[in-house]
């Protein structure tokens, strides 16, 4: 994308405060919902790509309550369990056009990403700074990274591209630091105590800037941070779906596989989680196709296009 078409999207949408409610599935009711706006029966569900999501237990629960066959996106919406989680969504942007900057930006074509990030509540950062009491504003997020600042909290974010004429988008990365550093932190403690941390010794820098001990760490991890190490990656793609679909009404939904996705951003170094596009994609119902979107067949050099025409199955694709 161009940079101005970024920023006219974070100046256009609600900032700051738009909130997003989730608990464990909640994405298979979402999809649902969404499909009973063009599907009234659970046979007519059922012969749908979105079929295997009626065997959800939170699914059976809504259809055991029903005396028919005949379903509204309501009765999807509407289901709130006892638990659940609020977070915050935020957005950014991530990229840049000179030389060769999308291959360390990690994008598949030169320009912007729209960012949308995935931020704790107030619930978690009470607990966070009661317990961890950071020195630095955010230990757990990796420096150059495209977190919310601004006292955020960023969970979690996903990086997307799209053409609003076309109506078509490409979920580039979903991604957490938070997570991930954390339990480095965790690790970092254990191999530091391991070592004998006896009075007087020298206690490594970034140990000392997270104004806890390990006892603390621990604390948070398992009272605080568990429930959402659970829940980020659905969490994560659920709200980029909705974002998308309902926010910016955007009808065709591509998100990367593994391979391909490697291959065409030319990421040679440490890879991203591989389950992170092959089982989560498959959970949401994307279809492996070898069609891909229409802005990355457009003035693409020869090796990018040589890459583009290959038929094998490139992309997932959702489409509504």
């Amino acid at each position: 994308m161009e940079q101005n078409q970024v920023e006219e999207i974070i100046a256009c949408l609600p900032g700051g405060r738009t909130k997003f409610y989730y608990f464990k599935d909640r994405y298979a009711l979402m999809l649902l919902s969404f499909l009973a706006r063009e599907m009234e029966t659970v046979h007519e569900m059922k012969k749908s790509p979105y079929g295997k999501l009626l065997g959800k237990p939170i699914v059976r629960e809504i259809l055991g309550k029903k005396g028919h066959g005949v379903l509204s996106s309501l009765e999807f919406e509407s289901f709130w369990p006892d638990l659940y989680h609020c977070y915050l969504l935020t957005l950014g942007k991530w990229g840049g056009k000179k030389g060769g900057s999308r291959f360390f930006n990690q994008t598949s074509r030169p320009g912007w990403n729209l960012v949308l990030q995935l931020n704790f509540s107030s619930r978690h950062n009470r607990s966070y700074t009661r317990l961890v009491k950071p020195k630095t504003e955010q230990p757990f997020q990796m420096c150059g990274h495209p977190v919310a600042g601004d006292g955020y909290q960023t969970l979690a974010w996903a990086r997307i591209d799209m053409d609003l004429d076309r109506g078509e988008a490409l979920i580039e990365e979903i991604q957490t630091d938070w997570i991930r550093v954390v339990m480095k932190s965790r690790r970092d403690f254990e191999r530091y105590e391991a070592d004998g941390n006896d009075q007087g010794r020298y206690i490594p820098y970034y140990i000392k800037e997270l104004g806890c001990d390990s006892q603390q760490l621990n604390r948070y991890i398992e009272e605080t941070l568990q429930p959402h190490m659970a829940l980020w990656q659905e969490a994560m793609l659920a709200s980029a779906i909705w974002f998308l679909k309902e926010e910016i009404g955007i009808s065709n939904i591509y998100y990367h596989t593994f391979e391909f996705g490697c291959k065409l951003k030319r990421i040679s170094g440490t890879r991203p989680p591989q389950s992170l596009y092959t089982r989560l994609p498959s959970r949401f119902c994307f279809e492996k196709t070898d069609r891909a979107p229409e802005f990355l067949l457009k003035k693409n050099n020869k090796k990018m296009s040589t890459l583009m025409k290959n038929k094998a199955q490139k992309f997932y694709l959702l489409s509504f």
